[in-house]
């Protein structure tokens, strides 16, 4: 309930800025897709590891290897680690920002489908990322029909 009350007072704050009165709703579903994105792309750590490595091998078979977007391909025994490589971890922030920016932004509301397909592809790099997304896909493909 505390938590409540917290989203919903910067709900207020963050509506008093904006021009156009959007529906609250839809300003509540980007905070806790933000912070379910950062969640899931920064802190979730497991074992499993649902990636092969395929894309990351066809990557390198055409001369692109970096750090960048070296992520964990195989189990790991003992403490979870995060399965998302540094790149994942850039963009969960990104996308969170971008997330919350478009209920005050029009033009970014107009790019809202182009992300949402692009992070779809990208997220083909890393099938554990893929999975943990579905939920944000689900709910884009839902709000936006």
């Amino acid at each position: 309930m505390v938590i409540y009350k917290k989203i919903m007072n910067i709900i207020n704050i963050m509506d008093t800025l904006n021009t156009k009165r959007l529906p609250k709703t839809n300003l509540l579903i980007s905070i806790i897709e933000s912070i379910y994105v950062i969640y899931m792309l920064n802190y979730f750590k497991t074992n499993i590891a649902l990636d092969h490595g395929i894309i990351l091998n066809i990557l390198k078979n055409i001369g692109i290897e970096s750090d960048f977007i070296k992520h964990n391909t195989y189990k790991i025994e003992g403490a979870p680690i995060n399965m998302v490589c540094p790149l994942g971890n850039l963009v969960s922030w990104l996308l969170a920002i971008f997330f919350i920016l478009r209920n005050y932004i029009p033009t970014l509301k107009k790019w809202n489908k182009p992300i949402i397909i692009l992070l779809f592809i990208g997220s083909w790099m890393n099938i554990n990322v893929l999975v943990y997304l579905l939920p944000i896909f689900i709910c884009e493909i839902y709000i936006n029909l």
